[in-house]
């Protein structure tokens, strides 16, 4: 499937993580979102970053498109869905 892009929200960990990782070893773009970043800082301290599960994508053979996005930000929301549709391929928000 390599014209499928994904977003996947909460993606530095968890959930989110794995749904990425999988998507990136099925082959799809996948847009990682969420707050945590090696430059801006971890949300509580936890470990995980956009770059490290983008970095884990790229490993497993998918291409990865990190974006720090606060979710409760419509001003981040918009930027994030206007990335997304810039880009090419079916878009399966999950």
């Amino acid at each position: 499937m390599p014209d499928r892009i994904g977003v996947v929200t909460g993606a530095t960990r968890g959930g989110g993580k794995a749904i990425a990782l999988e998507l990136g070893a099925a082959g799809w773009t996948v847009y990682v979102t969420g707050r945590s970043t090696r430059v801006a800082g971890r949300t509580e301290d936890l470990p995980g970053t956009l770059e490290d599960t983008a970095a884990g994508i790229e490993e497993a053979g998918g291409r990865a498109i990190p974006v720090r996005c606060d979710h409760t930000s419509l001003e981040e929301i918009e930027g994030l869905v206007s990335r997304v549709r810039s880009g090419e391929g079916r878009v399966a928000c999950l």
